[in-house]
């Protein structure tokens, strides 16, 4: 953006606004930028800081973040409300805040939950069509949340998918989480009932608040590729060490994720892999040779943890689509 006079207003976009505007084309678009940039030390991003408010057993977390390419500077804001739900609202509200980074002024002001689903759906997309067979058709997802639908929609968006089996729970979440899902496709959805029917799978995506791994190495078949997105934290895991030690390991950001990832550092604390078994960051892939598979036999996982570099390279794009429609709330600022 270049610097004028004329003061910016803040455009405000609802949920509504980015299911309507952003595509999961679009974020895996926004996923590549923000991960080259990530890469390439175009962006900047700062330790999030974490408040434990005295009310309500409640959390909040800020996020700030630059993204040099998009001149823009941002700040994503969550809150963890545990009783919100009982009062039907959600557990997590978040919202990003955009700032024209060359003249300091607010642009944009974005319902940030859906945004981040789809984000972090997009860098399983971006992860995907880097690393998994090219012609691979089978889908497992572990999880019937809030993130699982984005995952098999940016799936889809860069695989052909003809089946996609689907690990909850229990059969009656998987099944009424199918209900929802397969109208919107046309390929076939199945409720697992063991997991002797991951073998059939080609790419599995993990999303889920599990502690301990949800399969074993002898459930994989050859080749297949692993989008982990849960195990945020040190003490949680979804992927087994034997396997993080026999995959071709990426990573979002290498700093963050040999700090809060269990997948990796239960397995560095168990001694199946070092910090140096992570390959690269899917940013240094793109900026290199952008092939991460070796051959066909073997496994590769992408582990990611989420940045605000993403949220903030999403909501660039969203922006951008909603002033060329001329939608969103406007407010003058001064």
């Amino acid at each position: 953006m270049k610097p004028t006079n004329t003061p910016l207003p803040l455009r405000i976009l609802s949920r509504s606004h980015v299911q309507s505007l952003l595509t999961m084309q679009d974020a895996i678009a926004a996923m590549r930028s923000a991960f080259v940039q990530l890469a390439g030390g175009q962006a900047m991003v700062p330790l999030r800081t974490h408040l434990r408010l005295p009310l309500r057993e409640a959390e909040a977390l800020f996020m700030p973040v630059f993204l040099a390419e998009q001149q823009l500077a941002g700040l994503k804001m969550v809150g963890l409300h545990p009783f919100n739900p009982a009062e039907g609202q959600p557990f997590i509200q978040a919202s990003m805040l955009v700032m024209d980074a060359l003249s300091g002024r607010p642009v944009g002001l974005v319902e940030a939950s859906l945004l981040t689903a789809m984000r972090t759906g997009a860098a399983s997309g971006l992860a995907t069509q880097l690393l998994a067979p090219e012609q691979a058709r089978v889908l497992a997802v572990f999880g019937t949340g809030a993130q699982a639908p984005f995952q098999i929609e940016a799936v889809c968006c860069v695989r052909p998918i003809e089946e996609v089996w689907v690990f909850g729970t229990s059969v009656e979440k998987s099944q009424a989480f199918i209900a929802r899902q397969a109208p919107k496709y046309s390929c076939r959805f199945y409720a697992a009932t063991e997991l002797k029917a991951l073998r059939r799978a080609e790419i599995i995506c993990t999303a889920t608040n599990a502690n301990n791994p949800l399969f074993e190495t002898s459930h994989l078949r050859a080749g297949v590729h692993i989008n982990a997105i849960g195990a945020y934290r040190p003490d949680m895991a979804e992927i087994p060490p034997e396997v993080v030690a026999r995959s071709r390991l990426y990573v979002d950001q290498r700093e963050a994720c040999l700090k809060e990832a269990g997948d990796i550092t239960q397995a560095i604390e168990g001694g199946y892999i070092r910090p140096t078994h992570i390959q690269a960051e899917l940013g240094e892939l793109l900026l290199h040779s952008g092939k991460g598979r070796k051959n066909p036999a073997e496994t590769t996982l992408f582990k990611s943890v989420g940045n605000a570099a993403q949220d903030l390279a999403c909501a660039a794009a969203l922006l951008k689509k909603a002033a060329a429609r001329e939608v969103g709330t406007l407010v003058a600022m001064g």
